[in-house]
């Protein structure tokens, strides 16, 4: 029989299934919750009128619909303190569906944060009680996706409900990071860089959960899930309005490193002790303050650690992306040499362009560059990520022929506070009291102005290898001349233009620096 609920209600939206342990109804009008990644959950009834939920998994599950499934098998008939009954579960052949079968839950504890939020310390201690308890009770199954909206309050207590995502944990190695299904405001660090699971992710949503409970939300505001990503890795999460206790607790689960976050043992006992203030009558109060200082402070080196490696990520795919961009850029400058000036394109271990006897020779120098290794770092509004070389050869042999060349650098960044990043063209000579011995490339042979450095003799711009030098005795040849966009034919004219003097063997040598007046930003050189 239907449950009475159901009388009321347009047929067509009752659908009836058999499974392994039963015959059971649900209404396709009653959803129970939103729907989920996996599946969406209606109200039910079993053959004698006992109130359920039904769980239909969708088609497009594929083998998280398989996984769902072991778990429910796993789970399916056990007397679990606080983790929701499941009644039954498998496949109905007349629908074609997949369905897991649950005990009705008398709400969430989401609902419950919406209606009544923030919650007194000792409830908020209590339900997450509950949880840890729960967590402990699976055993070897890391949940994944513990959030308020999958805690149920069924029979008086509170449940774990809704392991679409959760793994044994020897599965729990799988490189499958699920990532496109986080839960953004309770997701652990680690899942965010889509490492593997362990049962610290758990602990950590715990900590968030009782923010939301004591504060009414989540310990990161988003709302954007790129900005929870940047929040759950980056940054401290504020404190909360409850004593030193809760405080320590919540501050433990929500640690950066997964290591460094309390077992279950430990984060079960902390919450009994919290829950029965009785006990702590011999630990001193500025013992546990300490503890909460150091908590703090362990916390903010966490989180500026991972700002720091979130920052050099970052760094290195701009740079990779950049050089793409760089590589389009030069093509096209082949492109355009080979159709006017039929010139020979050679392209071994670096790009070069022949034209008679003279060569322009393009070289990705620096794939990357770090914020403060490099001595043009004195000039403070310059942020540079990657760079490389370009040169032209008049008579080919370049310097240890004693031959006429100029050099530039080409930097992808920013050389000016409202500019852009982009990439630059930037040349350089020796200030006039450079020593005669410093105006020498790594083989000893006279450096031509203006020049670019290269991978062999950069040390030029290592302030920590040569002192002064790498502070002060290199100058900008002439203003830096953005080269992508619609900047691109201009620089395509220079080059080719140095290079027709060069096959002409006309191409001068620069005596007079910097070679234009340099715009006030950049009259301070380097």
């Amino acid at each position: 029989m239907l449950l009475p609920l159901l009388y009321n209600l347009d047929a067509t939206a009752v659908t009836q299934i058999q499974l392994a342990n039963g015959t059971w109804e649900f209404n396709t009008a009653e959803a129970l919750g939103p729907v989920g990644s996996f599946g969406a959950v209606f109200a039910g009834a079993g053959s004698d009128g006992t109130a359920v939920a039904v769980k239909r998994i969708f088609s497009a599950a594929g083998p998280h619909a398989g996984r769902e499934l072991q778990l429910a098998e796993y789970l399916l008939g056990q007397k679990i303190p606080h983790v929701i009954p499941i009644l039954d579960a498998g496949f109905d052949s007349a629908s074609g569906h997949y369905y897991i079968v649950m005990a009705r839950a008398d709400m969430s504890l989401q609902e419950m944060i919406g209606r009544s939020a923030p919650l007194g310390e000792p409830e908020a201690l209590e339900i997450a009680s509950a949880i840890v308890a729960g967590l402990a009770e699976i055993g070897n199954i890391v949940h994944r996706d513990l959030k308020p909206g999958n805690v149920l309050l069924h029979h008086g207590v509170w449940k774990l409900a809704d392991l679409g995502l959760a793994r044994f944990v020897e599965d729990a190695t799988s490189l499958n990071t699920m990532k496109d299904f986080l839960s953004a405001p309770y997701a652990a660090p680690e899942q965010w860089r889509g490492e593997r699971a362990t049962k610290a992710v758990d602990v950590y949503a715990v900590g968030c959960i009782l923010h939301a409970l004591t504060s009414g939300q989540p310990p990161f505001p988003g709302p954007e899930r790129a900005d929870y990503a940047r929040q759950h890795l980056n940054d401290v999460p504020p404190a909360l309005s409850g004593s030193v206790v809760l405080n320590r607790i919540a501050t433990s689960c929500l640690a950066k490193s997964p290591l460094v976050r309390p077992s279950l043992d430990s984060l079960r006992a902390q919450l009994r002790r919290a829950a029965n203030p009785g006990k702590q009558k011999g630990i001193p109060k500025r013992l546990l303050e300490a503890a909460l200082v150091v908590d703090q402070t362990r916390a903010e080196e966490e989180a500026a650690r991972n700002r720091r490696a979130t920052e050099a990520e970052e760094r290195r795919a701009a740079a990779r992306s950049a050089l793409e961009a760089l590589d389009g850029i030069m093509q096209n400058f082949v492109q355009n040499m080979e159709s006017a000036a039929n010139a020979k394109v050679e392209r071994e271990t670096e790009l070069r362009i022949r034209l008679g006897d003279a060569a322009l020779v393009y070289r990705p120098e620096f794939p990357l560059l770090e914020p403060d290794f490099y001595a043009f770092r004195r000039a403070k509004d310059w942020d540079l990520l990657a760079g490389a070389f370009i040169g032209v050869q008049q008579l080919y042999g370049w310097v240890s022929d004693g031959k006429t060349t100029r050099s530039a650098n080409l930097w992808f960044g920013r050389l000016t506070p409202n500019s852009d990043y982009r990439w630059w063209e930037v040349g350089f000579y020796y200030s006039p009291s450079t020593p005669e011995q410093n105006r020498k490339d790594s083989f000893g042979h006279p450096q031509p102005e203006p020049w670019g450095a290269t991978a062999t003799w950069d040390y030029q711009f290592r302030s920590e290898s040569l002192g002064a030098f790498g502070w002060g005795y290199f100058r900008l040849a002439y203003n830096p001349r953005p080269i992508d966009g619609d900047a691109f034919d201009e620089f395509c004219e220079r080059w080719a233009d140095w290079l027709a003097l060069a096959a002409l063997n006309q191409l001068p040598d620069a005596k007079d620096f910097p070679e234009e007046p340099l715009l006030p930003h950049f009259q301070l050189g380097l």
